[in-house]
């Protein structure tokens, strides 16, 4: 028993080294890109979302790159630790290597989340809650969909999603993400709705999953 929990203690951390590994290079240069903007710009400014002007809304460029920067950090890491460790170390638990995968995309935003929360705290403790979790869901709804398809795609239909969140006159769980939007009576439900959207992906790529060929795709999509 102890040596079985030992090699699962090996392989959780060795996975998430591995995930960490594969983001280096993108995790340091557009990582620092996010602290570099909540240092150099008040945080509310950030997060502040859309402007109304007379006879338009302006799109808020500097709250889309803060939540889009994440998921170009994780890039295809998903994919390769989950072909890369699954076949090798999990053979029989796909929950936990789904898991290691979405513990390497939270660790890749854990700093810049921290910074953003220690600056709107004092604003809205609410909206600094849902931000938080909000933005771990869209974490990992990005890296369980990213076994289903490219993750080009997947960056391309969230921030697809986050545009129409500024323009669309209703309430979204996107939309909220906007500190000008955000009304915490609202939340509970949005929430809900992004979490159920997670669950519905997560199950999906589980599924997935099992149905791989990881013979044919080793030395390939994995690794």
């Amino acid at each position: 028993m102890a040596h079985q929990h030992q090699r699962l203690f090996w392989v959780i951390k060795n996975g998430v080294l591995f995930g960490l590994y594969q983001m280096r290079i993108r995790l340091t240069l557009l990582g620092l890109c996010q602290i570099g903007m909540l240092l150099c710009l008040n945080t509310r400014v950030v997060f502040y979302g859309q402007t109304i002007l007379p006879g338009m809304t302006e799109l808020p460029v500097k709250w889309l790159v803060m939540l889009v920067l994440p998921l170009i950090i994780i890039g295809d890491m998903p994919r390769r630790v989950i072909f890369y460790y699954y076949p090798r170390f999990l053979p029989s638990s796909r929950g936990l290597a789904m898991l290691l995968t979405m513990v390497c995309g939270m660790l890749s935003n854990v700093l810049p989340v921290g910074m953003a929360a220690w600056g709107l705290i004092p604003i809205s403790p609410e909206y600094t809650l849902y931000l938080i979790a909000a933005q771990s869901c869209i974490l990992i709804i990005y890296s369980a969909a990213v076994m289903l398809v490219s993750p080009m795609v997947v960056q391309a239909i969230i921030l697809a999603a986050l545009i129409a969140a500024v323009f669309l006159p209703i309430t979204t769980p996107l939309s909220l993400l906007m500190l000008v939007r955000f009304t915490a009576a609202a939340a509970g439900k949005q929430f809900g709705l992004l979490l159920g959207g997670a669950v519905i992906v997560v199950v999906a790529s589980w599924y997935y999953l099992g149905k791989v060929d990881y013979e044919v795709l080793d030395g390939k999509d994995s690794y």
